[in-house]
């Protein structure tokens, strides 16, 4: 019975110092973050924190208002045709390399086939005319 007062007593004692370790470590994290919380208030220009937020925020719409938006669209409208003609090219090749496939496919299955490329062809030109940019 005395090993087991002995071990209860040996793991009170170790748990009360962990709990003392575990305090010791916040508060030592705590003053840690006092510390870098005044290097960062030191290091922001003086005066009003409103007024350091309102003068980047008018930089940044000043920024903002430098952005030619019709050339940016332009200069996004080929590069989607870019792409446009190279997937189309990606295309053409998978089925020219699929067609020899489908032509020894049973007439069900080659029918089948064909409606799916047509139906390909109906979505790309759906997705070409929603991608295609606003005369200007």
């Amino acid at each position: 019975m005395a090993d087991v007062r002995d071990l209860t007593h040996e793991a009170t004692r170790l748990a009360r110092e962990a709990g003392y370790v575990v305090i010791g470590f916040g508060i030592l994290g705590l003053q840690q973050a006092n510390l870098r919380r005044k290097a960062l208030a030191e290091r922001l220009p003086a005066g009003d924190l409103e007024a350091t937020v309102s003068a980047l925020g008018q930089q940044v719409a000043d920024r903002a208002s430098t952005v030619d938006i019709e050339k940016t669209w332009a200069e996004l409208a080929r590069r989607a045709q870019l792409v446009d003609e190279l997937v189309g090219q990606l295309v053409d090749m998978v089925e020219a390399s699929l067609a020899p496939l489908e032509e020894q496919l049973p007439p069900p299955a080659r029918e089948a086939a064909v409606r799916a490329h047509e139906q390909a062809r109906v979505i790309r030109e759906k997705v070409r005319s929603r991608i295609t940019p606003p005369a200007a």
